[in-house]
């Protein structure tokens, strides 16, 4: 039968038991490497009903970061993404 070595103390923590389990994946969209490329299917589609909602014109033509900057303000304006 195998032995499995005793964990290391001076291991990292576990990722899957921070208390705040997304705060290393959140990131200022202007820090984006991808960022100035076009918005994906997902964000136009999402914006697209934000914008309708929150009765604003909807650019097509936004880029990655900007969409998301775009999505966090209408969420904040329609009471979405709470």
């Amino acid at each position: 039968m195998a032995k499995h070595p005793a964990p290391a103390h001076d291991a990292p923590e576990n990722p899957k038991l921070d208390p705040e389990p997304g705060s290393n994946t959140i990131k200022d969209p202007d820090d984006w490497t991808t960022g100035d490329e076009k918005m994906t299917g997902a964000q136009a589609s999402y914006l697209k009903t934000l914008s309708e909602e929150a009765g604003e014109a909807f650019d097509p033509g936004l880029s990655k970061a900007d969409a998301s900057k775009r999505i966090d303000e209408l969420q904040s304006r329609t009471g979405r993404g709470r």
